[in-house]
């Protein structure tokens, strides 16, 4: 059974930003919405702080962006619903404030529940919907890309946009910097590459060194 902290939450989630998310083409799971735009599939997560009682506590927002045509070109599963960490582009609320900072809102019962979700509904249309617009394609997805430097995902990335060049030089990079207990990433890329041709003599496999 939910606390009164987890029901006050989702009260408050359901009175502005689910109605404005679902108008902007979001589904809901908990306290979850993704929206498939294009290419992209856009996440929205308010996020309860692992501190707190059953009668308060803080929550934060985070938003990701996640594309799953990279899984598809790797020959891999994308998933049905990602979860934001997974996200290619992430974004925590609080990147938008300035100075930026680790944003959270406290929820009491004390708390004015009218007011703070005209607080998100204003977040909402003048930071996060705005940010959502800004990145609609793959090139503005690498521009912003959060995913990790050591991940063949990047070098996916480069090829879906056609830029070959970038592709080969960014697994020439990877595959230098990998260490050599990553041998599962380093088959990864390495098959990605013989099955679209980016393979050259100036490849270096980091494990061999």
């Amino acid at each position: 059974m939910a606390n009164a902290f987890a029901l006050r939450l989702d009260a408050l989630v359901g009175a502005r930003l689910g109605p404005r998310l679902t108008a902007a083409g979001f589904g809901k799971s908990r306290r979850t919405f993704r929206r498939s735009r294009g290419p992209l599939i856009d996440i929205f997560q308010v996020q309860a702080s692992q501190w707190g009682s059953v009668d308060e506590g803080r929550f934060t927002i985070n938003l990701a962006i996640y594309v799953p045509g990279i899984f598809t070109a790797l020959g891999e599963t994308s998933h049905a619903e990602p979860p934001e960490y997974v996200g290619h582009v992430r974004r925590r609320i609080g990147d938008f404030e300035s100075p930026k900072q680790d944003r959270w809102w406290e929820l009491r019962a004390t708390t004015d529940l009218v007011a703070l979700a005209a607080v998100l509904e204003t977040t909402w249309l003048e930071k996060v919907d705005p940010w959502f617009g800004r990145i609609a394609t793959l090139e503005d997805v690498r521009r912003n890309w959060s995913s990790a430097a050591n991940d063949v995902q990047g070098v996916v990335l480069s090829f879906l946009l056609g830029d070959l060049d970038s592709a080969r030089l960014d697994l020439r990079v990877l595959m230098q910097t990998l260490p050599p207990e990553a041998s599962e990433e380093r088959a990864r890329a390495q098959r990605f590459a013989a099955e679209h041709g980016l393979t050259s003599d100036q490849l270096v496999d980091s494990s061999r060194d």
